[in-house]
């Protein structure tokens, strides 16, 4: 799945609330604030998650605990898969 890369930003100064990335439109908004926040925020929380998620893997491999028997750890993965497109 193709997706345009971040960062993503607001431009209020439109009469709707646009969700621009550095060379396009990436969505318009006519739910409010919280949901352009939120939209514009999605990049930089798709790659914490999966920074966060590498960091968990690690630890759990140096303690020898699997990291499929943390729920938190397989609800992230299946999450991740599902906002980049991929197969579950």
């Amino acid at each position: 799945m193709k997706r345009t890369p971040g960062p993503w930003r607001i431009d209020d100064k439109a009469a709707i609330l646009c969700i621009l990335a550095p060379k396009s439109s990436v969505a318009v908004v006519s739910t409010g604030w919280a949901d352009a926040r939120l939209i514009a925020a999605a990049p930089e929380l798709l790659a914490a998650c999966e920074k966060m998620l590498r960091y968990l893997v690690e630890l759990a491999e140096s303690t020898d605990m699997l990291p499929q028997s943390w729920p938190m750890v397989a609800e992230a993965q299946a999450t991740i898969k599902n906002a980049k497109g991929e197969d579950i």
